[in-house]
């Protein structure tokens, strides 16, 4: 009988390293460096030795992120405004869309109506998530991003 088993730390590290090269995963900018104290044993020696090592935090823009999730939803067809198809559609259609969103002006510019319905129709919207609380004792803050999808 054989069991599959879990990859070790080096493989695991080198698919991780493999997945930020290709931009499957976003590294980030390294921020706040923290240094610790590490133990390992040495396998020739037999003895237990100390070394420094450092870790960063991980900053991700928030314009990257969206340009990700733009250029995702891009390619996934979720954002496809066309202004051609906008431009075929009459004024009372556009004004009772600008009504059925609270957006409706009593202007009759046929331009206007047009460019403030491409406005609204291409504008995207994120939920932003945290719970105030820091991320293992440190004044570290995992915040959630995610479209909101109509």
């Amino acid at each position: 009988i054989s069991q599959p088993t879990h990859p070790t730390v080096r493989i695991e590290k080198q698919i991780l390293q493999e997945r930020v090269n290709s931009g499957q995963h976003m590294e980030g900018i390294a921020i706040e460096p923290t240094q610790f104290e590490c133990f390992h044993v040495n396998r020739t020696t037999n003895e237990i030795e100390q070394h420094q090592a450092t870790v960063h935090a991980r900053l991700i823009p928030f314009d990257e992120i969206r340009a990700r999730i733009l250029q995702r939803h891009t390619n996934m067809g979720i954002v496809r405004i066309c202004t051609v198809d906008i431009e075929n559609l009459s004024n009372e259609v556009l004004k009772s869309f600008l009504c059925s969103i609270g957006e409706h002006n009593e202007t009759n510019d046929t331009e206007q109506i047009q460019m403030l319905a491409i406005k609204h129709m291409s504008t995207r919207h994120f939920k932003i998530w945290h719970d105030h609380s820091s991320i293992a004792g440190h004044s570290h803050l995992l915040v959630m991003i995610a479209a909101i999808y109509d």
